[in-house]
């Protein structure tokens, strides 16, 4: 054995060992090695170790280890080996195990470990490599295999041996779909239908249906809508991408985590959850208003301008994990899950959790807890005006539209419950299951987008017909009343004449 490791060695040069054709054992771990030249290990032939491990090689070659037939065992982890020959191991007819983890490998060549019959242990983790059909052709005795993303292992090769792969859980997707449930698969076509048509409705209905209700609520109702329309739109992409990688999304994973429509997707889903969560706190807190003072009249400006800086906030935490920072905590922010979205809902850190911390959780708590805070003012409002008789028709109408608005806050609050609890709970290292995840991510955040318009477009058709049954209820008895009283008036004069006839 050799062992010439934690030296200062940079080269490893053609002649190094000519005297070791013996040598069993070669330790050259923690160095400063760069390049190694062809055929430097020539002389090696009954070479059965080899640690190359924490260098800075970046190349290996066709004649690295040409030579070397009876090695084993051999670790080139912890370098920077970005490039290797397709048959840099085409000789290596006896190798057992070996580590190409913590390097910036991105692929390899079809057929890159042809001629290794032997290995049984291949460790890639800690790579960017991604997913390429047949890329471990040839291994046909491999029994462990370690890699970073389970797309990776759609791609495993037909071992003659129980083969395990390790890689990070994935929560939601399979080697054959996005969505893996087959449940969620149909359920995100309904729910994009709902979100998208339900509130295209509820804009087109904007000028019947709430003609009656204040410019503020008008406003921030209507923006709302948009909010939830841009996750119907979101759902749409994820569901078409679904439908077009079916049966072979393992091999398509990593192209399309990294495409810009997922990135697109990932901010439109952010931007809809916060723009929505902020504009339902805004219409709670002009309805606190608008129960407490029915007379008064919200600036139209201050509408306008809190509507739109509602947009800005939105938009600006969703854009700012994308923007040219160079900051290693948002590298692949929205990369990181199939549905391009970084809830964390995992006890498995992936970068950037803490600001999705602070946003999906934190800031989304503290709204939400603002939101509880004016429905139970609102109820106060409510019981008090019911025990007031005297309560002017206007204060009634806005009552009645607050109490419409509580449905919709009840459904968004039930909808980010199991969000907060989960990440709470991940947060402090207890794990969810996938399906919990799966669930969490494809039905129940969105599922608010699709219910809103249904409660809030519906009860107020339903809330204006009733007022027109009222209405004309009210003028048909009005009629009855009059057609009485003509009929009295009528039968009146009809005696007055006959009286009159008679005495003359």
């Amino acid at each position: 054995m050799i062992d010439l490791s934690s030296n200062e060695i940079t080269i490893i040069e053609k002649g190094d060992f000519r005297e070791s054709t013996s040598l069993k054992i070669l330790k050259l771990q923690n160095n400063l090695i760069r390049d190694i030249m062809d055929h430097a290990f020539k002389d090696l032939i009954s070479l059965f170790f080899l640690d190359l491990s924490n260098n800075s090689i970046t190349f290996v070659s066709l004649h690295h280890f040409i030579s070397l037939k009876n090695l084993r065992y051999l670790f080139l982890n912890y370098n920077r080996i970005n490039v290797i020959h397709a048959k840099a191991f085409s000789n290596l007819i006896a190798l057992h195990t070996l580590d190409l983890s913590f390097n910036n490998m991105r692929y390899f060549a079809e057929g890159q470990f042809f001629g290794m019959e032997s290995l049984q242990n291949l460790y890639l983790q800690n790579n960017r490599i991604f997913s390429v059909n047949g890329m471990f052709w040839g291994l046909f005795n491999l029994k462990f295999l370690e890699v970073d993303e389970f797309s990776i292992c759609c791609a495993k090769p037909r071992s003659r041996n129980h083969l395990q792969c390790v890689s990070p859980v994935n929560e939601i997707a399979s080697c054959e779909n996005l969505i893996s449930a087959p449940v969620l698969n149909v359920a995100i076509w309904y729910i994009a239908f709902l979100a998208t048509v339900g509130n295209i409705i509820a804009l087109i209905c904007s000028t019947s249906t709430f003609k009656r209700s204040s410019f503020a609520y008008f406003i921030f109702s209507r923006n709302l809508s948009v909010a939830d329309f841009l996750m119907g739109i979101y759902l749409y992409i994820i569901a078409i991408t679904n439908l077009v990688y079916t049966g072979r999304y393992g091999f398509e994973d990593y192209s399309w985590r990294h495409s810009f429509l997922c990135t697109f997707a990932g901010i439109l889903a952010t931007v809809s959850s916060e723009a929505s969560a902020l504009f339902v706190l805004m219409i709670t807190i002009d309805r606190v208003v608008a129960i407490k003072n029915p007379f008064s009249r919200r600036n139209k400006v201050w509408v306008i301008g809190s509507s739109a800086l509602a947009w800005v906030i939105a938009f600006s935490l969703a854009v700012f994990p994308v923007l040219p920072l160079k900051l290693s905590m948002f590298e692949d922010f929205y990369a990181q899950s199939p549905v391009c979205i970084s809830l964390p809902l995992s006890v498995h850190r992936q970068l950037g959790w803490q600001y999705s911390m602070v946003i999906f959780i934190g800031l989304n708590f503290l709204i939400f807890l603002g939101i509880i805070f004016g429905q139970f003012l609102i109820l106060y409002e409510v019981i008090k005006s019911g025990s007031n008789s005297q309560a002017s028709n206007i204060r009634r109408r806005e009552i009645t539209l607050a109490k419409t608005v509580v449905s919709v806050v009840v459904t968004d609050i039930l909808c980010w419950i199991p969000i907060g609890i989960t990440g709470m709970l991940t947060f402090y290292g207890i794990d969810v299951t996938m399906e919990i995840y799966a669930w969490i991510i494809v039905l129940v955040l969105p599922v608010n987008s699709a219910i809103n318009p249904i409660l809030y477009t519906l009860t107020a058709i339903i809330r204006d017909r009733g007022r027109r049954k009222v209405s004309e209820s009210n003028i048909q008895k009005e009629k009855e009343l009059l057609a009485q009283e003509n009929s009295r008036l009528k039968q009146k004069l009809k005696i007055q004449r006959d009286s009159t006839n008679s005495y003359m």
